[in-house]
């Protein structure tokens, strides 16, 4: 993880692969971004709805924040 501020976001996991992981603030497969995962940790709350902790900086880029 990154030197930067940590936030937590609630996201959508779309998708996971052993290397990324796609998720969206607003649920919609289309808006999905993908992230590495060994830059996150997500924490499953229920279904497909987990919090995403995540680097300040990388969240602006990403368009999550």
């Amino acid at each position: 993880m990154s030197t930067t501020d940590m936030i937590e976001i609630e996201v959508q996991i779309h998708l996971r692969s052993q290397s990324h992981i796609w998720v969206s603030t607003s649920g919609e497969r289309q808006d999905a971004v993908q992230l590495p995962r060994s830059s996150v940790r997500i924490e499953k709350t229920t279904g497909s709805l987990a919090i995403l902790t995540i680097g300040e900086d990388m969240a602006i880029e990403k368009g999550l924040i």
